[in-house]
């Protein structure tokens, strides 16, 4: 640094210094040497540490290691709890004359009642990992091959219905799907089937019971014939032909045991402007609109996978949901509870694919006409305006003139 530099350098130091009001100027004021003040860049790791308890002070963790520690301290406690509480509910189980499939659900009860005054955080990545810490407890202290068994966010009795067509081959990854999960009966329903097709269903090591008809049965018939014989409080309709993952069957089980009667699943691929859907898309919204749930968007009976309680099957009667659109448009008008599902991600992206396309082999024809039925079975029940007031015309006036 030259001579000149320096200078300059020095005598704006002693402006600053002599400036009122600062701290050098209050101190010579008061008669004391000044106080030099050096800024230190702040330091993390050990080595801030030290230099904060050098200097008396505590030292303060970087951002986010308290939490993390946290963490990692109370996550792998929680799952080895479970899986002592799996331990202690396998020591207990009833004995081997218990189906498999009662064997299951009786484990699925014992998680649910360990599970459901500790967590509140649904069905996500912790309620997988709690819930097979559990069941890998259970399994080793009864002896039961349930340590894969996924189990159930309720306490109430579930079944899943199928309605096997033409008894495609992928049943067979249907029916693997559901033996993942602690039911207690799974129902497949079948029309015509040839001996081969109805031996792989039998022997299928997910343990169905296969009721079978002469003839085939439509996509509706062969569900309605499922509710009648299923005795649980809770069923699951699915078709053949669409296998869905175990865990995106859970939040339909869930949504029915919350109160909802009806847990109905989207339409997939039904997004965007309304005047670019489908036309069935169109008809399916529109007919949850008359009804006064736009919430429900594209959700149709329809569609599997849903899920039914055991009060919307009575109130309905099991032979009246062989017509879907026209169950769905009951139920709503009946009042019972219904919620959309997003659309399962197992299922193919193509916008209408299972109704208009239909394993069964149903035209659609007499899809359509089972929509204008819904649609009839509306407007007799509200009018012929469907709860939507005309503001615009003077009926009465119209009246009085053409008399």
């Amino acid at each position: 640094m030259n001579p000149a530099t320096t200078a300059a350098l020095i005598t704006l130091k002693q402006a600053k210094a002599a400036a009122p009001g600062s701290a050098a100027a209050d101190s010579a004021a008061a008669g004391s040497l000044p106080v030099r003040i050096s800024a230190r860049r702040p330091t993390a790791g050990k080595a801030g540490a030290k230099a904060g308890r050098a200097r008396g002070r505590r030292s303060q963790p970087v951002a986010g290691v308290r939490a993390k520690a946290k963490g990692s301290r109370t996550a792998k406690p929680q799952r080895l709890g479970a899986r002592a509480a799996g331990s202690a509910a396998g020591r207990s189980a009833p004995g081997g004359a218990l189906a498999p499939g009662k064997q299951a659900a009786s484990a699925s009860r014992a998680w649910f009642r360990w599970w459901r005054g500790r967590s509140r955080t649904g069905l996500g990545k912790s309620y997988m990992q709690f819930a097979r810490s559990f069941m890998l407890g259970y399994a080793k202290a009864s002896g039961l091959n349930l340590s894969r068994m996924l189990p159930l966010p309720t306490e109430r009795s579930v079944s899943a219905v199928i309605h096997a067509a033409t008894g495609h081959p992928s049943i067979s990854a249907v029916l693997e799907q559901l033996g993942r999960l602690a039911l207690d009966e799974i129902i497949v329903v079948a029309g015509g089937l040839p001996d081969d097709r109805r031996r792989l269903i039998r022997e299928h090591p997910s343990g169905p019971v296969l009721v079978h008809y002469p003839e085939p049965l439509g996509y509706g018939a062969g569900r309605a014939a499922g509710a009648r014989f299923a005795a649980s409080d809770i069923v699951l309709f699915l078709e053949e032909q669409e296998p869905v993952r175990a865990e995106e069957l859970l939040p339909y089980i869930a949504s029915v045991a919350k109160g909802n009667d009806l847990a109905i699943g989207m339409m997939p691929g039904q997004h965007g402007p309304f005047g670019s859907r489908e036309p069935a898309a169109m008809l399916k919204e529109f007919m949850n609109l008359i009804q006064g749930r736009r919430d429900l968007g594209t959700a149709s009976l329809e569609h599997c996978p849903h899920a039914l309680s055991r009060r919307a099957i009575d109130r309905l009667g099991a032979a009246n949901l062989a017509v879907p659109p026209v169950a769905q448009a009951a139920a709503l008008l009946q009042g019972l509870r219904a919620a959309a599902l997003p659309a399962s991600s197992s299922l193919p992206g193509r916008a209408v694919r299972r109704q208009e396309d239909s394993p069964a082999g149903l035209m659609p024809e007499v899809l359509m006409g089972d929509r204008l039925e819904a649609f009839h079975e509306q407007i007799r029940t509200t009018g012929p305006r469907s709860r939507f007031p005309d503001h615009l015309r003077k009926r009465e006036a119209a009246k009085e003139a053409s008399t």
